[in-house]
């Protein structure tokens, strides 16, 4: 896919939650292509169609700090939660960075000081981060255990943290930024900003019309390491939790013959990493989201997908390729670069159906 695609998306440098963002349409039944504007997202739901969302709100989730033992600065950009529960932040798997900060390309950051496990991270009074152990695929890839002063473990993340942002942003995000209108739990840290767009109104029109929408809790992960070896294991594993109200819903669905479609494409893997035995639904908790979707990965939940526009090379796109054809997606990424469509998580937002 990477040989074939070579488009680029102009990104927004600015967290603009746009009244006027442009949606993309793949159909990859009829092989259609259609242009429109957010607002006119329920033209492709019908009445009986499930629209699931991602409820997880986003958390402070990089952080400044010093690497005592060489006293050289860093940044630590939180990657997986390895806690025994979604309440538990006190070990995650991380991404390890030298001097520099967003405003630096991430592939271009400079390597990290040597680390070893054992060794101390300082992020400011009251936060210390022991190594526990770093990765010989590559210095960057860690993990790590938080301390607090006084067990304020929370409390501490959200002082010294920043959100997770990139070198095209035109200005520092703050936590608001990267958070949904079904922000609830506090397990993601990147931004399910496949919702960002979405509006009240528009969900009333589509309950309105019929259409079901029902939540899961998913800890949307890092979308890049800037370590080319270390991107082609992502998404690394993250958390999820469906409630036996959405699991009852996603069957009826199913059995009725009508389409589920996942705003996001972590809501995908969520949903496609739960399906029951029978393949009638998926199971309902607590779980672990494992799942890559390739080209030719069996889906059986998800019908549709809404997600962001994705430069050609990312890992986004062979997961696409899962519901539609490469000369498909390449023709309307096409079409879309010359309209002028803008990517990246603040831009403009694509339906794929299969």
């Amino acid at each position: 896919v990477e040989d074939i695609m070579s488009h680029q998306f102009t990104p927004l440098t600015r967290s603009k939650r746009r009244k006027d963002a442009r949606l993309l349409v793949l159909e990859g039944r009829t092989q259609h292509i259609h242009h429109r504007h957010i607002e006119h997202v329920g033209d492709f739901l019908n009445k009986g169609d499930l629209l699931v969302v991602n409820d997880a709100a986003t958390l402070p989730s990089s952080f400044l700090g010093t690497h005592l033992p060489s006293g050289r600065q860093i940044e630590l950009r939180l990657a997986s939660n390895l806690g025994t529960t979604p309440d538990d932040v006190s070990e995650w798997l991380a991404v390890v960075f030298g001097e520099g900060d967003w405003h630096m390309k991430t592939e271009d950051r400079p390597a990290p000081p040597h680390c070893r496990a054992g060794e101390k991270l300082h992020f400011g009074d009251g936060l210390i981060g022991t190594l526990m152990m770093v990765s010989t695929q590559s210095p960057r890839l860690v993990s790590v255990r938080f301390r607090a002063k006084d067990g304020e473990l929370w409390r501490a993340l959200y002082k010294h943290g920043k959100p997770i942002q990139y070198s095209y942003h035109e200005e520092p995000l703050e936590v608001w930024d990267q958070q949904t209108i079904f922000s609830g739990p506090p397990i993601a840290v990147e931004p399910p900003s496949s919702g960002f767009h979405l509006r009240w109104e528009w969900l009333l029109s589509l309950r309105q019309k019929g259409v079901q929408i029902a939540p899961i809790s998913h800890a949307t992960g890092l979308s890049t390491t800037g370590d080319e070896d270390l991107d082609k294991r992502l998404p690394f594993p993250e958390r999820s939790y469906i409630p036996k109200s959405t699991a009852v819903t996603i069957k009826r669905t199913k059995e009725t013959g009508r389409h589920v479609f996942a705003l996001g494409t972590g809501v995908t893997r969520a949903l496609e990493s739960a399906v029951l035995p029978d393949l009638s639904g998926v199971t309902s908790g607590a779980f672990v989201s494992r799942v890559k979707l390739h080209p030719d990965f069996p889906r059986f939940i998800v019908d549709g997908l809404f997600t962001g526009l994705h430069d050609a090379g990312s890992s986004h796109i062979e997961l696409l390729n899962s519901f539609v054809s490469t000369s498909l997606l390449e023709q309307g990424y096409q079409q879309a670069q010359q309209l002028g469509y803008y990517g990246h998580e603040y831009g403009d937002t694509c339906l794929i159906t299969a």
